[in-house]
């Protein structure tokens, strides 16, 4: 199963993310700190990293550095996840490291293309039609969703799933 590390401040931005992903078939692992943050990309198998840049720990753009010098961490995908990109030195940035961003807020319309893009393009499998199943049948038993917004919601990720595809 793919796996995609989150790092935020904000547990209610970790959690969206969270949702989105798992609904998607994607495993979600998350925390709020950075150190945790780099325990688990040095011991976990990992195929994404999703971070905001703004953190009262450490800036993103610092863990970002020490990700890239690493030999076991250099080639893991980051994903920025920030209210902050827009703004031009951060943009510029971005574009030096060659990663890519959302901003906050976020859809799942523009946060799981990005995701599933740079899985692609780093040769990772995604999730398919069957993951995306078990997870929401998974999802079903232990959430507390209403059976009807799960099912909105799944759906809304298929379309996009299928958005992407066509």
């Amino acid at each position: 199963m793919t796996r995609v590390v989150s790092l935020d401040d904000e547990s209610e931005i970790l959690a969206r993310i969270g949702v989105v992903l798992e609904v998607a078939g994607y495993k979600h692992l998350w925390t709020t700190d950075s150190k945790e943050a780099l325990s688990i990309l040095r011991n976990e198998q990992i195929d994404l990293f999703t971070q905001d840049v703004k953190r009262p720990d450490m800036d993103g753009w610092e863990l970002y550095q020490l990700m890239k010098a690493d030999d076991n961490l250099h080639s893991i995908p980051v994903l920025f996840i920030s209210a902050f990109v827009w703004y031009t030195p951060h943009l510029e940035r971005l574009a030096e490291c060659g990663d890519e961003y959302v901003s906050k807020p976020f859809l799942p319309e523009t946060l799981l293309p990005a995701v599933t893009a740079m899985i692609k393009r780093h040769h990772k499998q995604v999730p398919t039609e069957t993951d995306r199943l078990t997870a929401y049948e998974r999802l079903r038993r232990e959430s507390n969703w209403s059976e009807k917004g799960l099912d909105d919601f799944y759906q809304r990720i298929s379309n996009i799933f299928s958005e992407m595809e066509a």
